[in-house]
């Protein structure tokens, strides 16, 4: 995909005191610039840290919260900038470095390809890592997905990933 391609795509990181990961993130989607992604978008959850500059200092654009209003809020925002800015797809990914830009290509192509408006990435398909998740949280991420599905009657394996890419004209 060249930048002719029809979809924009932005990476959208919400962060809070994170200035220690949101450089390596920035630097990681950086790469992934000129294969598929348009923009990267820190949104800064009114950190103490340092991370807007350092964010900004690595390229990518910044949009600062007046006062901490935690993960949700941070989301609204940067999706509403995606919008405004007129972009097809967001795809949205942890601060913390914990994500794997290398992993956006696949994230975004059911959504380009098969014209699906949602999807979330998973830590239990073949090939995907847990990290050192404590047991507790393995078996409450494994339970959710489970309730979910029962819900919407669609086999899922993961419902509580935040590495997730959507459509925004939808």
């Amino acid at each position: 995909m060249g930048t002719d391609r029809p979809q924009r795509i932005i990476v959208i990181a919400p962060c809070h005191n994170e200035a220690r990961k949101i450089g390596d993130v920035v630097r990681r989607v950086r790469a992934m610039r000129e294969r598929i992604v348009d923009e990267m978008l820190v949104v800064d959850d009114a950190s103490t840290d340092g991370s807007a500059d350092a964010a900004r200092g690595l390229g990518a654009t910044v949009v600062r919260m007046p006062q901490p209003s935690g993960v949700g809020a941070a989301l609204r925002r940067g999706l509403g900038c995606a919008r405004e800015k007129g972009f097809d797809i967001a795809v949205i990914m942890a601060g913390n470095n914990k994500d794997e830009p290398d992993e956006i290509p696949a994230l975004v192509r059911p959504i380009i390809e098969d014209g699906f408006d949602f999807v979330q990435g998973s830590r239990y398909l073949s090939g995907s890592r847990l990290g050192n998740m404590p047991v507790y949280r393995r078996l409450a991420t494994r339970l959710h997905p489970l309730l979910v599905s029962l819900c919407v009657g669609k086999w899922l394996t993961e419902s509580t990933n935040g590495f997730r890419a959507v459509r925004l004209a939808i």
